[in-house]
């Protein structure tokens, strides 16, 4: 199977990235023609398609031969003066990413929400996502949709970083609400799912929250953080007046209750449990470290 897949520097794009290429995919990758971000084994085994998705020319050429599209193209925030808003990368870049696919007779395309996605949210990420599935579940294309949540693993910009933090200090800071409730799950079993439902018919036309299937408080995330690291680990929470201080929170709009059950059914996926994910988080960053 030929793969094309879009935000291929992201967290969750290299790890898709370096799953499918284990399974013996081919994997073609939008990326920015200076990004080295995809990493020197990822990148010497993929192949490359220079661009990004709002202005990508010939992007019917770049899909040519693909048998299935995975879209996880997102930027973090907007920064309009590099023409990077919402409306233009996930909006208008999905509606042209469905109208080449159509002219380049692909004829699967897994879309990579965000849970909460809406559109009467007050948030711009959330009500953009909910225009772009949107604009997906009109395409004549088999889609699936798949609201992602908190994944994490090595190289996440929540989880490893309060990770690497203990493993450096007893003290670390925190920010956001620590009774915010978030179903973190590991990157390895969202992505193992995605790819599986490539090959399974059930999961046309659904639309799938990718989260884990226990809600907890975010301080009990600390607590199973604090246990699985080598040494006793205080967290800090900052106030209001350290907010600007960098420290690890939750993500906005993360409380969110997700049915899990559904996509771990259909796409084949047994959820691992959060204690056993994070210990062997710690176990790789400590190698890393050594």
């Amino acid at each position: 199977m030929r793969l094309f897949v879009t935000g291929a520097t992201g967290f969750v794009g290299r790890a898709l990235v370096g799953a499918a290429l284990q399974r013996g995919l081919h994997v073609r990758c939008m990326m920015r023609p200076k990004s080295r971000e995809l990493g020197g084994p990822l990148r010497d085994r993929a192949e490359l398609a220079p661009g990004t998705l709002p202005e990508a020319p010939g992007l019917e050429l770049q899909l040519a031969g693909c048998d299935a599209i995975v879209h996880l193209a997102s930027p973090r925030r907007e920064r309009a003066s590099h023409g990077e808003t919402f409306e233009r990368v996930i909006i208008e870049g999905t509606e042209r990413l469905c109208a080449a696919a159509k002219t380049a007779r692909v004829e699967r395309l897994l879309f990579a929400s965000v849970v909460g996605a809406s559109a009467d949210s007050e948030l711009p990420l959330l009500a953009a996502k909910a225009a772009a599935e949107s604009i997906v579940r009109r395409a004549p294309l088999a889609s699936t949709l798949f609201r992602l949540g908190w994944a994490y693993g090595s190289g996440d910009r929540l989880l490893s970083r309060l990770v690497r933090a203990g493993l450096r200090s007893p003290i670390v800071p925190v920010a956001g609400d620590l009774d915010a409730r978030v179903q973190p799950l590991s990157v390895g079993d969202a992505v193992s799912g995605l790819l599986n439902a490539l090959t399974r018919p059930e999961t046309h036309g659904q639309t799938y929250a990718v989260a884990g299937s226990v809600r907890f408080p975010y301080r009990d995330v600390l607590d199973v953080v604090a246990d699985a690291l080598p040494r006793r680990t205080r967290w800090v929470r900052l106030g209001p007046a350290m907010m600007r201080v960098p420290g690890p929170g939750p993500l906005e709009g993360a409380d969110v209750d997700a049915d899990a059950l559904p996509f771990a059914r259909d796409c084949g996926v047994e959820l691992t449990p959060l204690a056993t994910g994070v210990a062997a988080l710690v176990r790789e960053l400590q190698h890393e470290a050594a």
